[in-house]
């Protein structure tokens, strides 16, 4: 009977060690999953300064000490984004960042900003993932002023200070759809969705519905 005890016993352990297992693995594949669903365009937010409202010029000083104007008198739009040392979603935006510095359009200046941690982890941040070229701004009023409360979050202002575009950007796609969106003569990255999906359905009904001489 103590043999059969401790057996099961045993097998039971074994069962809850298991089972421990393939809910670690499933919450893994969740947050997989779940990143890689992230919508295509960027999640605008309804606070602060609407898209069309035209911004004050803010001047500020970078975490290297250089003096920063938004929006930039040198581009024709600057791209405010909000990023965190501590936020694992900025660290993966980061190499588009990078990337997009790079080699974006002459017309674009990528101006990073935070509002939490200090100078110092802000710079630890901008070395870690080789964005010592950005101009990089720890300013939490430059983001009351945007009212923005979480990262990574961007916002498209003109050379004349006019909101073009703003968003959570969770990934590189949604920061794409921000800018392109503007590109294409739309005013937000949502409406520019919502054009082309409206002329694929106008399209599928025109190629399938029945011509008038079929009809009669």
């Amino acid at each position: 009977m103590t043999v059969v005890f401790i057996t099961s016993y045993i097998a039971l352990w074994i069962l809850v060690a298991l089972l421990i297992v393939a809910l670690s693995a499933l919450a893994k594949q969740i947050g997989l999953l779940h990143r890689r669903m992230a919508p295509n365009g960027a999640r605008i937010m309804n606070a602060g300064p609407s898209i069309g409202d035209t911004i004050t010029i803010l001047n500020a000083t970078d975490i290297h000490g250089k003096a920063v104007r938004v929006p930039s008198s040198d581009a024709l739009h600057t791209a405010l984004v909000f990023v965190s040392s501590s936020c694992p979603v900025c660290d993966e935006l980061a190499p588009a960042l990078r990337s997009m510095a790079e080699h974006e359009k002459v017309g674009l200046k990528i101006v990073l900003a935070s509002f939490n941690g200090d100078e110092g982890k802000n710079r630890e941040y901008a070395a870690k993932h080789a964005l010592d070229n950005l101009e990089f701004v720890f300013s939490p009023d430059l983001a009351h002023t945007f009212s923005v409360l979480m990262a990574p979050y961007a916002v498209l202002i003109d050379r004349n200070g006019v909101v073009r575009n703003k968003g959570l950007v969770n990934s590189r796609e949604q920061l794409e759809s921000l800018l392109n969106a503007v590109d294409e003569g739309y005013e937000s990255a949502q409406a520019f969705h919502f054009a082309h999906q409206r002329e694929t359905v106008v399209t599928d009904t025109k190629a399938f519905s029945p011509s008038t001489e079929q009809a009669s």
